[in-house]
């Protein structure tokens, strides 16, 4: 790769280059958030590489932007049509967004797995057993939901948690990591109309979420 170009776009602005270097809970999280919600681009016209961070909810990434040590501002991207390969086109929600230029940072990122134009070739990421609980909450929060059926005195008779990707081996060794902690019933992956989801129900839900957000040492969540 040589010798890394401070050269480029938003590289001048400041941020913590070294925040992908070394485990913690809050890189586990933002590395999960990434995986799920996020792309590293090599824009070779501008002599560097960008780490782009996209969401629904502005106020998340308020909060990475904020452990990135970041001034970037947050930006959004309006309602657009959408075509996929297979399905109905339909419009997108407004998204917020906003991009870090960083060859450090894009380099150590190479490092742990995530590459351009991940979505559909990702695979899980080698996290130290300590930390998966903060990537896997990361994930959820990027491309993830809780789905309530029917109610009765007020609760919800059955409640699932659905982990979306556009890469089944990605949610395939997810689903096998999340067995072996949590001695769940089943990792079955699941081919929806324009992605593959990894669904949990009742119990094994419990778990996930009680896995995901009971050992947050951090506020970074939904």
């Amino acid at each position: 790769m040589g010798a890394l170009d401070p050269r480029g776009g938003s590289n001048r602005i400041s941020c913590n280059q070294d925040f992908f270097k070394m485990w913690s809970p809050e890189m586990s999280y933002v590395l999960g958030f990434l995986y799920a919600d996020g792309d590293i681009v090599d824009a070779r016209s501008s002599r560097t590489q960008y780490i782009k961070f996209t969401s629904k909810d502005r106020e998340i990434l308020e909060k990475i932007r904020f452990v990135l040590n970041s001034s970037h501002s947050i930006r959004t991207r309006p309602p657009r049509p959408v075509f996929p390969e297979n399905g109905k086109g339909y419009i997108s929600s407004p998204l917020f967004y906003f991009r870090i230029g960083s060859r450090r940072m894009y380099a150590d990122l190479l490092k742990l797995g995530l590459t351009p134009n991940k979505s559909k070739a990702i695979r899980l990421p080698n996290v130290p057993d300590n930390f998966f609980s903060d990537f896997t909450r990361g994930y959820f929060d990027g491309d993830g939901c809780v789905y309530s059926e029917g109610m009765k005195n007020n609760k919800p008779k059955k409640i699932s948690v659905i982990f979306t990707s556009g890469s089944p081996l990605f949610l395939k060794e997810l689903g096998n990591s999340l067995k072996n902690f949590l001695h769940l019933k089943h990792n079955k992956v699941y081919i929806s109309s324009r992605a593959f989801q990894l669904r949990y129900r009742m119990m094994d839900t419990l778990k996930i979420l009680h896995f995901m957000y009971s050992t947050a040492l951090t506020n970074l969540c939904l």
